[in-house]
């Protein structure tokens, strides 16, 4: 049983992981040991909630103490690279919530610190893991892709940097297809002061791509088109609303395939996942249960941060608003 310490009991933790966890904790995988959040009373609340036996708000009292086979880094892109390293300089596993630090330098830095030392570490983007993406996988196994459409909306979303959220959509993309060879970058204003993000371009084996990402639209969607020839495959992924898990527009999901003006295919999340439970839904009970086995039989790691830099770094050229991507086999 692999001995768990959780940091950052915010809005991701209590939607996500929190459930997730405490069921690996119920099928015997994992031993919740300790919460810690700058925030007393938010770790005791999650501590009861889903189980922890104790809630500290020192970092480091908590690793000194508990000394855990795994740490959860539920943080902040701005302060998780430090946390991360602390963990890593302990000799203790981390499991980072996306990104990997806000550039490819941090997030080569948590990699080399994980390499010197012979430690485990994960990087979690969990689209990658949502049974309804690996489903479309499934059903693409064989195709010939020409082209694929990536559009992801939210509502009233103006804080100023969306690029945490669109790599997201830039990830489950490279999960499906592979790296990207040229993007075109526009951006735009919208009506209440945010950026809508526009990417244009192409992947490996010629497939073309198009993106949108709008803060500021009507709902919580994020919905993903994909072209061979004879066939369409719509999948609608089922994000979440709000600071807990409130189900999104096209809860639970769906994958619909249609090949010459028939529908061929069609499940929905519940189908697919065997649940409703939205941790479930969104891949957050799969990963998390994949890190876990991977530490428990000392296998190395899916989700090295090496895997995801072009993710990073990607996001990084719409936060510095750059018109040009194209990929060089050196830069990363």
């Amino acid at each position: 049983m692999i001995r768990v310490c959780l940091v950052g009991c915010g809005s991701i933790a209590i939607a996500a992981h929190g459930p997730a966890l405490k069921r690996l904790q119920s099928e015997g995988l994992a031993e919740l040991t300790a919460c810690c959040d700058v925030s007393r009373v938010r770790a005791e609340e999650f501590s009861e909630r889903f189980a922890f036996h104790m809630a500290y708000t020192d970092f480091d009292a908590m690793m000194e103490t508990e000394r855990p086979d795994a740490v959860f880094m539920l943080l902040p892109v701005r302060i998780n690279l430090q946390f991360t390293l602390r963990a890593l300089e302990r000799g203790i596993p981390a499991i980072m919530e996306k990104p990997p630090g806000a550039d490819a330098r941090e997030a080569r830095m948590i990699e080399t610190a994980a390499d010197e030392k012979g430690i485990y570490h994960a990087v979690l983007f969990n689209r990658r893991s949502m049974p309804l993406v690996t489903l479309l996988q499934e059903q693409l196994d064989g195709e010939r892709v020409e082209a694929v459409t990536l559009e992801m909306c939210r509502f009233a979303r103006t804080d100023a940097d969306f690029t945490t959220t669109a790599i997201h959509g830039i990830d489950c993309l490279r999960g499906l297809f592979g790296d990207f060879k040229t993007l075109k970058m526009d951006y735009q204003k919208n009506s209440l002061g945010a950026t809508n993000y526009y990417m244009h371009g192409s992947m490996g084996n010629d497939v073309r791509v198009d993106m949108r990402f709008l803060p500021c639209a009507g709902s919580v969607t994020e919905r993903i088109a994909v072209y061979t020839a004879g066939k369409q495959f719509y999948l609608n992924l089922p994000v979440w609303s709000g600071t807990t898990y409130v189900p999104g527009s096209d809860d639970p999901g769906s994958l619909t395939v249609f090949h010459q003006e028939e529908k061929i295919f069609s499940v929905d999340g519940t189908q697919r996942s065997g649940t409703s439970e939205g941790f479930v839904l969104n891949g957050f009970y799969d990963e998390d249960k994949r890190v876990l086995m991977e530490i428990s039989t000392r296998k190395s790691t899916s989700f090295p941060a090496s895997r995801f830099l072009e993710s990073v770094e990607l996001s990084a050229l719409l936060r510095e608003r750059k018109a040009l991507y194209e990929k060089k086999e050196s830069s990363l």
